[in-house]
């Protein structure tokens, strides 16, 4: 009995022990999770003051240069960089009626500029000279809503005189939820949630407003494990014994939270900071070094890269660190929600459907599953970056090639008109002293005069058929090919192109008869192209030689003693409007579109064009057609350069 009553005795104060030490553990758990629902308040405020900072800091950098603005540089606030989602320009005087802006950001606009808020901002901007910021929520959802003052020269000095001189204003607008979101989302993605508290606030400066205005509360938390209560009520019969264990348990999970949140908030603040960072910039040169270094030191990786393009035959664009020549079995898969120290981690870079390239990264330290979704959620903000960056640079490219083709089209317009006026200028000269003194005038005088009409009405001819071969598209591509007598045609084509060659002497060699598969009409344009260049090219009192020759194929040769052809233009000069770079091509007429229109009929045909050339020592170009339409070319419609020290061998024989 004497024991048993021991033995209950004790038995009851063991459990009372452990009921105790229960109770004791229940009550730091539920005081631990609240010090971590503060501490996440306070970590969460602190990313979004520095938010908040940031919009303050742009809004007063917009109003230093807002009033040295263009209209059109105002639309620059609502770019992809820009903080305001919907800009426009309002008149003066109030109530506010916006003035221009893009159609989506007027839309936006109207319902928020009718609030009395925005129009006691508007007010209170124009009399003060600063930015002047509200909440509102006149659209369901809370807006940031900012009233810059313009006036009709420097900020006045006093209020009456800056009432009378206002020009208006530039209202710019931003959801709340766009400046909160990406806190919200990623402190979501680690598990503390937080919801954005709103309320009406202004008008005042923005930070005043942001400040009563606009606040995230954090909810909760992850829960601490439950697991040392059980174990305490389990092994009550031993709880003596047991409570010393789990204290010790306890402060080592207190230990492992604690640097847990610690990383954690790391983690927020640096994806946090990438984001920002990934804003400020549209060029890739500027981004990828700041995003890449905050990743390398923020997860402490070895190495860590980006590329671009296909996998299997990318572009490296930067690299910081050096990858092991070894990596650690089993390989790391896309799957996978940590990573070993030693490991790649290949993630891509997508954007929609697009796949931009890829991030790799090669941790010196484990990875675990917050480190791996920081990881993941930074190559999401890259590829967002890079979307950004390219659909900016293709703009520019446009906007470039726009200004290009504007040029283009005055040079060629303006070279037009003088190949144009130059001949006809001539000609009415002449038909005139023709008309007005043709009784007066000897038949030699005639025949010299109506002679000197000759070679300008064949350079009027040549330069309309250049422009109606460059206008019609299918008059220039499409051929209708049968066996010619090319020895036929060119001794006829020459003798009809002659007149172009008054200042030289063409030679024809051109005897008997040789056949080719060819079009009769894509022949005269080539020829008539090709002599004509040689013709404003080449020297006074020189020969141009026009040559028939035939060998495996068959072909016609224009030979000149002219300048030659300098490297730098040889990749050009087949292209339309394109003169040349050198002294004798910018002084020497044309309208840079006979060669470009030689060309199209040399693949029309399936031709081929070799030229033989050097600087100071003349050209040769060979345009060779095939004999019969069953002994294709080889090389049809390329063009093929040669030295003049290196003749080709049809030349050569």
């Amino acid at each position: 009995m004497t024991r048993t009553a021991a033995g209950l005795a004790l038995a009851g104060c063991v459990a009372v022990a452990g009921a105790g030490a229960a109770l004791v553990v229940a009550r730091h758990i539920h005081d631990h999770h609240a010090d971590g629902v503060q501490h996440a308040q306070m970590a969460v405020q602190s990313i979004v003051d520095t938010r908040f900072a940031r919009l303050t800091s742009r809004v007063n950098q917009y109003a230093r240069v807002l009033p040295r603005s263009t209209s059109d540089q105002l639309r620059l606030l609502a770019a992809p960089r820009s903080d305001f989602t919907s800009v426009a320009v309002a008149r003066p005087g109030l109530p506010l009626s916006l003035r221009n802006g893009d159609t989506a950001g007027l839309q936006r606009l109207r319902p928020a500029i009718m609030s009395t808020a925005v129009r006691a901002a508007a007010a209170t901007a124009r009399d003060s000279g600063q930015p002047i910021a509200t909440v509102t929520s006149t659209s369901g959802a809370p807006q940031l809503v900012v009233t810059w003052p313009l006036y009709a020269g420097q900020i006045p000095p006093d209020t009456q005189t800056r009432r009378s001189s206002s020009a208006g204003w530039v209202v710019g607008s931003t959801r709340v939820t766009d400046v909160t979101a990406p806190v919200v989302a990623v402190a979501h993605l680690f598990g503390t949630h937080a919801r954005l508290v709103t309320a009406p606030a202004g008008p005042a400066n923005v930070n005043a407003v942001l400040a009563d205005g606009v606040r995230l509360q954090a909810d909760s938390v992850p829960r601490e494990s439950w697991l040392p209560f059980w174990l305490i009520v389990a092994v009550t019969a031993l709880a003596t014994a047991a409570l010393g264990t789990v204290t010790v348990f306890a402060r080592r999970r207190e230990h492992a939270d604690r640097r847990r949140r610690q990383a954690l908030d790391r983690q927020i603040h640096l994806v946090s900071e990438l984001s920002v960072t990934a804003q400020e910039s549209l060029d890739t040169a500027v981004l990828l070094p700041a995003t890449l270094s905050m990743l390398s030191d923020g997860l402490r990786l070895a190495s860590i890269r980006v590329l671009t393009g296909p996998l299997d035959n990318s572009i490296q664009l930067l690299a910081l660190g050096r990858q092991p020549s070894q990596m650690p079995a089993p390989r790391w898969s896309p799957e996978s929600s940590t990573a070993h120290a030693g490991q790649l981690v290949r993630l891509p870079l997508r954007r929609a459907t697009r796949t931009l390239g890829h991030l790799e990264a090669v941790p010196s330290t484990d990875l675990d599953e917050a480190a791996m979704a920081t990881l993941r959620q930074s190559a999401d903000l890259l590829a967002g970056a890079f979307y950004n960056a390219d659909i900016y640079e293709r703009e520019q490219e446009s906007v470039r090639s726009l200004r290009e083709l504007d040029e283009l089209k005055d040079d060629f317009l303006s070279t037009v008109s003088h190949e144009l006026r130059t001949p006809l200028s001539v000609l009415v000269g002449s038909v005139t002293l023709l008309t007005d003194g043709w009784s007066r005038l000897s038949d030699e005088r005639r025949h010299a005069t109506v002679a000197q009409m000759q070679p300008h009405v064949a350079s009027l001819m040549q330069l309309v058929n250049d422009l109606l071969d460059f206008i019609s598209e299918r008059r220039t591509t499409s051929a209708v090919q049968e066996t010619i007598d090319l020895s036929g045609h060119v001794r006829k084509l020459g003798e009809q192109l002659r007149p172009l060659c008054h200042r030289q002497e063409l030679r024809i060699h051109a005897d008997g008869q040789l056949g080719a598969w060819t079009d009769g009409r894509a022949l005269e344009r080539i020829i008539g192209n090709l002599i004509a260049n040689a013709a404003k090219y080449a020297p006074a009192n020189t020969a141009i030689d026009l040559t028939v020759e035939s060998g495996d194929d068959a072909w016609v040769s224009v030979s000149d003693h002219g300048p030659g052809i300098c490297p730098e233009d040889r990749e050009h000069i087949f292209e339309r409007f394109y003169r040349g770079n050198s002294d004798v091509a910018r002084t020497t007429r044309g309208s840079g579109i006979g060669l470009a229109v030689t060309l199209a009929w040399v693949r029309a045909v399936g031709a081929r064009v070799d030229i033989t050339t050097a600087v100071g020592q003349g050209t040769t170009v060979e345009v060779h057609f095939p004999l019969s339409p069953d002994e294709p070319l080889d090389g049809a419609g390329s063009v093929a350069w040669h030295s003049s020290a290196a003749q080709p061998k049809e030349l050569a024989r």
